[in-house]
């Protein structure tokens, strides 16, 4: 949904740039998603693990000199350093959907926004300003075969409306789950529990 919505401008490159940073997947997010400690750091990167770590003790610890962003910026560094590719690094990784999208995407929104001309700060924030820009509503999706709901499902995260229906009758009942249980809020699913 996030492809379809932004614009090709003339410089490609920084569309895919932008692109990138906004699905978590650009260098720079691989020190906000690296989630070892310091001691799994200086195994991986030990040429990097002095500018990163330090030792206390018996122990390797994160240096306390350097606050987060400076040693998320010092790890995106190392992993850029490496010479296998983006699906090598995932190993050493927690996926972009298992991160906290507000700690993932912090630090890009000025960026994004120049880029886009936006004034956004979460991706259902660019989402409704995108689609109203090239729209004039709130995005709509339909998923007609929807079957378990993942794609509505995440549609509906991203900030668009989302229209599903299945013919399975199973499929329809797995997606109304998705939304009603697994996307309801902490008290939604604390009454249906009980």
């Amino acid at each position: 949904m996030l492809g379809v919505l932004l614009p090709a401008t003339d410089d490609p490159a920084r569309d895919l740039e932008i692109f990138l940073k906004l699905m978590g997947m650009d260098d720079g997010a691989f020190g906000r998603r690296f989630d070892g400690g310091a001691t799994a750091f200086a195994r991986l990167f030990p040429t990097y693990a002095d500018l990163v770590t330090e030792e206390a003790g018996r122990r390797r610890i994160f240096r306390s000199d350097l606050d987060d962003g400076e040693r998320e910026s010092r790890v995106a560094e190392a992993f850029a350093s490496l010479p296998y590719t983006f699906d090598q690094r995932l190993k050493d990784v927690r996926r972009p959907e298992e991160c906290d999208e507000r700690e993932l995407l912090a630090g890009i929104w000025s960026e994004v926004n120049q880029h886009l001309g936006t004034n956004a700060f979460s991706v259902p924030e660019l989402i409704e300003q995108m689609g109203i820009a090239r729209f004039g509503h709130r995005p709509k999706l339909a998923d007609t075969f929807c079957g378990g709901g993942s794609i509505p499902f995440e549609a509906s995260r991203m900030g668009c409306d989302v229209y599903a229906s299945d013919l399975n009758p199973i499929a329809c009942m797995l997606t109304w789950a998705a939304f009603n249980l697994i996307g309801a809020s902490p008290e939604k699913r604390a009454e249906v529990e009980r």
